[in-house]
């Protein structure tokens, strides 16, 4: 009963924000958290220009009208 409650409330959650948000966005936004100094600097770096790589290569397969 109680794991019944859980999984629908999960659902609903997540038709609500997940989907109602998704419909109307025409940009979206994707924030990760990053080391730009230190000994970890250079694996930030590379993995900031990987992020950049894989959104210009994929962004032509982003239905009509969808920025990121």
């Amino acid at each position: 009963m109680l794991r019944n409650r859980f999984l629908a409330t999960l659902l609903g959650a997540a038709g609500f924000f997940g989907f109602g948000a998704a419909a109307s966005a025409q940009t979206v936004k994707i924030g990760i958290i990053n080391s730009y100094s230190g000994f970890l600097a250079q694996a930030g770096d590379e993995m900031e220009k990987g992020i950049n790589l894989y959104v210009k290569e994929y962004e032509k397969t982003l239905p009509a009208g969808v920025r990121i």
